[in-house]
């Protein structure tokens, strides 16, 4: 899978190296990164919006997360997923890693970050 500042998403076949299919999410916001979830088919989908996609293979959302803020200060900038693919941590603009549980999609928490200059991170 691979993301695109136009928009758009494409899932490549591996053995041929050609691209499967080609799909976008949230128009033509720029997709900052695309995150696979631990033992399934779906991918998480962080561009610079105030919402994070759970996306299939076909490109349909199955479930969507979002900051609650609306404006610049609430767009994610990157997001992870824990280890059994529990929970996504996702980091906005206004300096707060956000906390979901990937079975509900409801924010569970929130922690303030005091400095961040990066442009990815791991769990």
């Amino acid at each position: 899978v691979s993301c695109s500042a136009d928009g758009t998403l494409r899932i490549w076949n591996l053995k041929t190296a050609e691209c499967a299919t080609t799909f976008r999410i949230a128009g033509d916001t720029a997709v900052n990164s695309v995150t696979p979830i631990p033992k399934t088919d779906q991918i998480i989908v962080c561009n610079r919006s105030n919402t994070l996609y759970i996306v299939n293979p076909q490109g349909q959302v199955v479930r969507s997360m979002t900051s609650g803020k609306r404006g610049a200060e609430g767009e994610f900038i990157a997001c992870t997923v824990s280890p059994r693919g529990e929970w996504t941590y996702a980091v906005a603009e206004d300096g707060v890693l956000y906390c979901f549980p990937l079975l509900t999609g409801v924010l569970e928490n929130t922690l303030p970050v005091r400095e961040f200059s990066f442009a990815f991170f791991q769990y």
